[in-house]
């Protein structure tokens, strides 16, 4: 459900968000192997190396979690809630629901403050690199998933389930 509902355009942006991960996930993976190739074989290291990776890392994890939200692939203890009523599991969905928007909403203010301290710092071993690049991942994901999130309490607040 989520950005599948928002037809054409959720899915672009969803297959924008797959290829960014993946091409991350190949760059993180080549830097990483060349790294322990220079360092093992050649005695010497890339100095940027970490901090690149940790970059992607962070990018990766961050826009993995929208695909996730899309995909309803966070975690969810549904023991008690299979043994509801239907209508007693859609208000607690809708509860839920409201409860994850506002911590998102948390998410995003606090992270708009991190992020533009951040502005300040820069990197060690790559001087024109700010940090508030490496941590603003933070943000579009934050994003993503409340628009994700907003999407499901829409779809459930016109009956669908989403289960």
């Amino acid at each position: 459900m989520g950005v599948k509902n928002l037809g054409k355009v959720g899915s672009f942006f969803q297959k924008i968000i797959e290829f960014v991960t993946s091409v991350s996930l190949v760059l993180l993976s080549v830097i990483c192997f060349m790294n322990v190739i220079l360092r093992y074989i050649f005695k010497i290291g890339l100095s940027w190396s970490e901090e690149v990776a940790l970059a992607l890392f962070l990018w990766i994890i961050f826009l993995g979690a929208i695909l996730a939200s899309v995909e309803k692939l966070h975690i969810r203890v549904d023991l008690i809630i299979g043994l509801l009523s239907k209508k007693i599991r859609r208000i607690l969905e809708i509860l839920v629901l409201l409860i994850v928007i506002y911590a998102l909403y948390i998410l995003f203010k606090g992270s708009m403050i991190f992020v533009g301290n951040a502005h300040k710092s820069y990197s060690q071993t790559m001087p024109w690199l700010r940090y508030s690049y490496v941590y603003g991942a933070i943000i579009p994901s934050v994003i993503g998933m409340f628009i994700v999130y907003i999407g499901n309490l829409i779809n459930i607040l016109r009956g669908k389930e989403l289960w």
